[in-house]
Order: structure tokens, then C-alpha cells, then sequence
């Protein structure tokens, strides 16, 4: 795992319930950590820190002057060293997260290109915006998988997911009559298939009303009727739906 995801509590929880062994980066604002490992004063370029706790490993690197990075594992249980690395002096904990960082990287740069995620200081949204997007790739690799036939970009693959996500909604909101009629056309605009027929009929009186669409200030007179919900309908509105069709 990335820092996004990593801490030390999650680590015990893995072990401890399911058994499971983690390697992952770590940010230095956790509280787990011990302040000598945050430190990069007073430190030389490819000097290691060793820290142990039960069943995990903490490991402070500094691979040049002013900066450090903080590896975690509970895979590993010793302060080996990589020889392949020469000069640098590289923990084996941190070769090994290189050698397998490669699918966390690409989710990570996946994820950026095209993220729902807002600004926001409510943290359930940046775990429900983590989880949108997250959700949106697997969907994308599981559809390729299925369909290897379909090589239509991701752009065109998201915006579908999207709509038929909030598919459902759209046809809750079309349905309630105090919503205006402007956000009305939009909803139509990018869901066509919700626009029903709308049939001519005769007045029912044989004279014109008014249509029940449009700005009373127009008072545009009418004989044709929604087939539906029998409400007069001018020819403007004859190509948009009515808002009762859906009540």
C-alpha cells in the first residue's frame, strides 16, 4: 500500500483478524510513530533506522540530506540491508516495496487522470470520493476483461458508468412538479430515452386553452393535449415532455 492507505493500527488489524501481511509507506503525521524517526537534522545521505513492534517492522530512510522516508511491514523482521544496492544502503524492506509499488503507482495515476474528488472537511466524502474512484477502475478493468472486443476509451466508459449511476435519480427528479422546467430539459438532455409520446388530442371543449407549459405571460393558446395526463401542450412544448408523465 501507498501512505494513503497505511497506518499502524490497520497493520495489527490485518495480522491479528485475518491473518494477512501488509508492506506499505508511511506519512509522518501518524501518531504511532517515534519523533527520532521523523528527523532528518543531524543525519547523513543512506542512513537507516530500525524500529520493532511486535509483529512489524518501522523503517527510516534517508536517501539524501533534508529528507526521509518511512517504510512499514510486517513481512519482514530483521534490519537487513540490500547489498545489490551499493552506496545507497537501501533496507530490503524498501527494495522490496519498489519491486512490488508498480500496481500502486499505476491505481494512484489512474485514479488522478479522472477523480471525482472535491475539497471538502467532511471526511466521509474523501472516503466516498476514494471509493468512486477506486470502484470506477475495477469497473473498467472487469468490462475490458469481459469485452476485450470494446477498445473505446476510458473518458467514454466513465461517462456511461456515471449515467446509468444516476439514471435511477433522474427519473425520481423528473417526476416532482415543483422542480423547474430548466433543469427539467437538462435532465432530458442527458437521459433522451426518459421523454415519453406525446398523442394529439382534440380539445376537449372544441376551443383553445392555454398551455399549461408555458409562462403565463406568454398565454399561448392550444387544442393539443398530452395523451397522458391530458394537459394542453403548445407546439413548442410538443418535443418536450410534460411534467406530469412520470407522476
Amino acid at each position: 500500500m501507498d501512505n494513503w492507505f497505511m497506518s499502524i493500527p490497520l497493520i495489527d488489524d490485518l495480522l491479528n483478524d485475518f491473518s494477512l501481511t501488509c508492506l506499505g509507506t508511511l506519512r509522518k503525521n501518524k501518531k504511532e510513530i517515534p519523533q527520532e524517526f521523523t528527523q532528518t537534522r543531524g543525519r547523513q545521505g543512506h542512513e537507516t533506522y530500525f524500529g520493532f513492534k511486535n509483529n512489524a517492522t518501522l523503517v527510516s530512510y534517508v536517501p539524501k540530506r533534508g529528507k526521509v522516508v518511512l517504510v512499514v511491514s510486517s513481512m519482514h523482521h530483521d534490519a537487513k540491508i540490500d547489498e545489490q544496492t551499493g552506496e545507497d544502503k537501501k533496507p530490503e524492506i524498501i527494495t522490496d516495496y519498489n519491486t512490488l509499488k508498480c500496481g500502486v503507482d499505476v491505481v494512484d495515476q489512474m485514479t488522478g487522470i479522472y477523480s471525482v474528488s472535491r475539497r471538502t472537511q467532511r471526511w466521509p466524502l474523501c472516503i466516498f470520493f476514494g471509493l468512486l474512484n477506486i470502484g470506477g477502475l475495477n469497473a473498467y478493468i472487469i468490462h475490458n476483461a469481459m469485452v476485450p472486443s470494446d477498445d473505446s476509451p476510458r473518458r467514454d466508459f466513465i461517462k456511461s458508468l456515471a449515467i446509468c449511476l444516476i439514471k435511477p435519480h433522474l427519473h425520481e427528479r423528473i417526476s416532482i412538479r415543483n422542480i423547474p422546467q430548466h433543469i427539467k430539459s437538462r435532465i432530458r438532455n442527458i437521459v433522451p430515452e426518459l421523454e415519453p409520446t406525446i398523442s394529439d388530442q382534440p380539445a376537449p371543449s372544441g376551443r383553445k386553452v392555454r398551455c399549461g407549459l408555458c409562462n403565463w405571460k406568454k398565454d399561448r393558446k392550444t387544442k393539443v393535449f398530452c395523451g397522458k395526463c391530458n394537459i394542453p401542450i403548445c407546439g413548442e412544448h410538443m418535443k418536450h415532455i410534460c411534467i406530469n408523465c412520470f407522476a
